[in-house]
């Protein structure tokens, strides 16, 4: 609303129990971190070798993960990172 738009939050089912849920309908800066921040690559490929981590790939899936995986490289370097963040900010 501070620039002048107005948002309508649709719901599919009850109200607070689609779009919303789990979020209380907030929306904060906090929350806007680009997720490719630099050294989280490292860090997610040290997930992927742990056998219960928080991050899975299937192995006939790899091939067709990569070029996913190198573009969240780029994204993820400091100034494509900076770029990224002022955006969401802004």
């Amino acid at each position: 609303m501070r620039k002048g738009h107005q948002v309508a939050l649709i719901e599919e089912a009850s109200i607070g129990h689609g779009y919303s849920w789990g979020n209380g309908a907030q929306y904060n800066v906090g929350s806007t971190l680009p997720m490719t921040y630099p050294g989280v690559a490292w860090r997610a490929l040290s997930w992927l070798t742990k056998e219960n981590g928080p991050v899975g790939l299937a192995p006939g899936e790899l091939l067709r993960t990569i070029p996913w995986f190198i573009h969240f490289l780029r994204t993820g370097r400091p100034k494509a990172w900076r770029a990224a963040y002022t955006a969401l900010h802004d």
